[in-house]
């Protein structure tokens, strides 16, 4: 039997992964599936899914000091505006002191330098060729243990990934990566290491793995986003009478879903969704609808914030996620979970968000969709 070692760190990646018949299709052909997760979670995933075997992941790889620092290189070497944007906003935030300019002085002006850096093609193969001389045998036990015939690094932005696809490539095991998200090349990683091939959504991705990553093209494989399947099948959708008890809602009535968009609009959510509650209330909506508004999942609003919204715009909500209790990222998408969501999306008859992935999966619903980009009734500065 031919066994496959693949990383799932997190509930993206076990949603995209697990939850799919991504991984399902190579299970059932006869391979042994070797799951490498949070060790916090382990035991969840074990009862979940029975037919993979699961072993915690080194994330104590994050926590060492050169590849801390090689993380840094990697992403700020990146030369897009993304990042640029990314480093200026930490450094002149709204609410900073003169303390906070004297104490990241010196952080800001290293990232500029790096940034710029990033511009010359000599200067990525030259950090991955430094970052590949670090000792590390951290893979060592499990390599020995289950003598995989395969490696599959399914997110190439971490350097337990990394330190994977080495191990593999020093012991002349074959190696496959992937970008998981469509934002990872152009705002978090330059790739320190090349799999044997790698796996991207679609050309545009595969353009920047190109450009940004300077991995070879012939070694790209384009396959889609696995995580839309149960979108494009309606998987688990609930009738439009289930969904709005479920919610509270009224059957009757338009739904505007307000999808927020984690950090990027926690600052506006209150405001934008209050602009919309007395767009109803004034008339200036004139069907009769209500507002649903999905917080972002990782960072799901608190009890007070979900009361708040209720009180100040008398919105429907609800927790998009299951909270675990776990220490670390405490929340997993379940099938139940994964089915409100695609139910939110087939009974939305209008879909709003800043900078969420459901401007994407809104239109997967032939849905309107529209992108609500303003502060809302904050004065803030350009970063």
């Amino acid at each position: 039997m031919k066994t496959l070692l693949v990383t799932l760190h997190n509930t993206f990646a076990i949603r995209n992964l697990l939850r799919t018949q991504a991984l399902g299709l190579v299970q059932k052909s006869g391979v042994h599936v070797v799951c490498l997760a949070p060790a916090e979670k382990i035991e969840y995933y074990r009862q979940e899914f029975t037919d993979y075997t699961f072993e915690p992941l080194p994330i104590e790889v994050r926590d060492r000091p050169l590849d801390k620092f090689f993380q840094i290189l990697a992403v700020q070497g990146l030369h897009s505006r993304t990042v640029q944007i990314q480093s200026f906003g930490r450094m002149f935030r709204p609410d900073a002191k003169l303390f906070h300019y004297v104490r990241n002085a010196g952080t800001f002006i290293f990232e500029r330098l790096v940034w710029h850096l990033g511009r010359f093609a000599w200067w990525r193969p030259f950090v991955r060729w430094l970052y590949h001389r670090i000792p590390s045998r951290v893979y060592q036990e499990l390599f020995n243990k289950y003598q995989p015939d395969l490696v599959f690094a399914a997110n190439m932005i971490n350097p337990e990934d990394y330190r994977l696809v080495l191990e593999a490539k020093r012991r002349g095991i074959k190696t496959v990566g992937m970008v998981l998200s469509w934002d990872n090349l152009t705002s978090k990683v330059f790739l320190q290491a090349f799999p044997d091939q790698l796996i991207v959504h679609n050309n545009v991705i595969k353009d920047e793995a190109i450009k940004l990553a300077g991995y070879p093209a012939k070694n790209i494989v384009v396959t889609g986003v696995p995580q839309y399947d149960p979108y494009f099948k309606h998987q688990g959708v609930l009738s439009r009478v289930e969904f709005c008890e479920r919610i509270g809602a009224d059957p009757a009535k338009k739904i505007i879903l307000y999808a927020a968009s984690g950090k990027a609009s926690i600052l506006f959510d209150l405001d934008i969704v209050e602009g919309l509650t007395k767009a109803i209330e004034s008339g200036r909506i004139k069907q009769a609808s209500q507002i649903l508004v999905r917080p972002y999942p990782r960072y799901d609003f608190p009890p007070a914030k979900i009361e708040e919204l209720r009180r100040r715009a008398n919105v429907l909500t609800a927790s998009p996620v299951t909270h675990g209790g776990w220490k670390k990222d405490n929340w997993e998408f379940g099938d139940a979970d994964l089915g409100f969501l695609i139910s939110s999306l087939a009974h939305a008859d209008v879909v709003l968000t800043m900078t969420s992935t459901f401007l994407i999966e809104g239109t997967v619903f032939d849905k309107p969709v529209i992108s609500p980009i303003f502060n809302g009734q904050k004065k803030l500065n350009y970063w």
